[in-house]
């Protein structure tokens, strides 16, 4: 037996899940549950309902009616507030759009699957988290904090696309407040312009803010929101503070809208792999719960 198997109560996941289906079963008999498909609006709902039954008995024992659901006793309005709860909750539009969860209680835990970057590339870092700062300790929605990371930003659109590079070596250009968008406080004299020629090589023009800029191993593309494309040529803004000089040697990871038959079958291989991965994880691990906030 798994040690896992041993604190099955201590999952408070698993516990909730139990107390949803159950819940479900007891208010699928008043009829409340009908024309709702799935089982997870029907357990939400029957949670949502079972909240509300708690209050009415409640404010029935504070006003000495009872506790029990009888039509017309002083503050007894069970025969509306239920029907009224089923169908305003199921007509919530939220829940076409994010997780809606019911809690039994004023507080509670949240569960959500926490999705973070596989591996590292040009401009994403393995293990990092993909809803930026918004999931961070400290960080949340609620702090008055301009969101950042993640899929957050220019350009961060082109982790899982097509790539390829194509080495350089350049000066800087001229650079004018118009190169990075007139920013109040900001000076010409704080940039580098990098021009480069991607001629031939099948690139992206729609991408081009999911271009980046490496040079000795090191992403220093630094304002990809300021990336343009003129024909073949696409310049990059950099701030002087991640390059020193004025001309600089790497090469460009750009998204090509053109696959070559060995990146055709390398896709297909990976696609493959991945799938396999997913299957053997779905079936070993169902729940992928891994953090709570």
């Amino acid at each position: 037996m798994e040690i896992n198997n041993l604190l099955e109560s201590s999952n408070s996941f698993k516990s909730l899940e139990a107390d949803a289906a159950r819940l479900a079963s007891k208010w699928a008999q008043s009829g409340l549950l009908e024309g709702l498909t799935s089982d997870k609006d029907k357990k939400n709902m029957a949670m949502i309902l079972e909240n509300q039954a708690k209050q009415i008995v409640a404010e029935q024992s504070n006003t000495g009616t009872g506790g029990t659901f009888t039509a017309g006793q002083g503050e007894q309005w069970a025969g509306v507030a239920l029907p009224l709860v089923r169908k305003v909750f199921a007509q919530i539009a939220a829940q076409d759009f994010v997780g809606v969860q019911p809690m039994n209680l004023p507080s509670g835990l949240a569960f959500f699957l926490d999705f973070k970057y596989g591996s590292s590339t040009a401009g994403f870092t393995a293990n990092d988290n993909m809803y930026g700062n918004v999931s961070t300790a400290g960080d949340k929605m609620a702090v008055d904090e301009e969101v950042s990371g993640g899929l957050y930003g220019a350009g961060r659109f082109g982790y899982s696309i097509n790539t390829a590079s194509q080495a350089f070596t350049v000066d800087s250009g001229s650079v004018t407040s118009a190169s990075f968008g007139y920013e109040d406080g900001d000076v010409p004299g704080n940039y580098h312009s990098f021009t480069v020629s991607l001629a031939g090589t099948g690139f992206d023009t729609e991408g081009i803010r999911a271009f980046r800029i490496v040079s000795a191993s090191v992403d220093v593309t630094t304002h990809p929101q300021f990336t343009t494309v003129s024909g073949n040529n696409v310049t990059f803004i950099v701030s002087q503070s991640a390059v020193t000089t004025p001309a600089l040697t790497g090469s460009v990871v750009y998204q090509s809208s053109q696959l070559t038959t060995a990146a055709v079958i390398s896709k297909i291989q990976q696609e493959h792999l991945r799938s396999q991965k997913s299957t053997l994880s779905f079936v070993q691990k169902p729940l992928l719960l891994k953090h709570v906030s």
